[in-house]
């Protein structure tokens, strides 16, 4: 899957993995958007200076956050699923976490991204003025790939469901906020 063709025409790239096999199982989404979560979190709390803590604490800290990440994904799609039944959906679990998973492509991008520019401003001992720019512009551009996901997510159910966008909406709508209330709490 080119990021590319995902960009531009998600719908077609998501119908695409679920009809034919992947080659990566959908649970290995929210294990990288976990890992990248803790590496970056490890990075805020320990900096390049105390790399000995940092060693020390990452691997905990990657195993709990991937794992916890899973998990929500698991319970999300549950959520998801029960009310996309109660709605009179088609769907099944399998393609509820299939989508739920596939719809954290855009979180890993972008978690990707900022701990990349993480580490050059680490590794470059750049001023606090400089990581108090970086703040902010991650923290702003971040909500472009939360919007991106809560996008897949709705297009996605209503297509695995047969629904309309307005009733993608609404089976979602539970998720949706419970995704942007973390989104302005973190």
């Amino acid at each position: 899957m080119t990021i590319k063709k995902f960009i531009l025409n998600p719908l077609d790239r998501f119908q695409y993995n679920l009809v034919k096999e992947n080659k990566i199982p959908v649970f290995v989404f929210p294990l990288l958007y976990g890992t990248l979560v803790a590496i970056s979190l490890s990075l805020n709390n320990y900096g390049y200076s105390k790399i000995g803590d940092l060693l020390g604490h990452l691997p905990l800290m990657i195993i709990t956050r991937a794992v916890l990440i899973l998990i929500s994904c698991f319970i999300y799609s549950w959520i998801v699923l029960l009310i996309s039944l109660l709605l009179k959906g088609l769907s099944n679990i399998n393609y509820t976490f299939s989508l739920v998973s596939y719809s954290l492509i855009p979180l890993i991008i972008g978690a990707l991204i900022f701990l990349i520019l993480k580490l050059i401003f680490i590794t470059a001992n750049a001023s606090m003025y400089s990581f108090k720019l970086l703040y902010k512009f991650i923290y702003y551009f971040q909500h472009v790939f939360n919007l991106w996901t809560i996008y897949l997510l709705i297009i996605g159910n209503a297509m695995i469901n047969d629904f309309s966008k307005m009733k993608s909406i609404i089976a979602c709508a539970g998720i949706i906020t419970i995704f942007i209330i973390l989104s302005v709490v973190y």
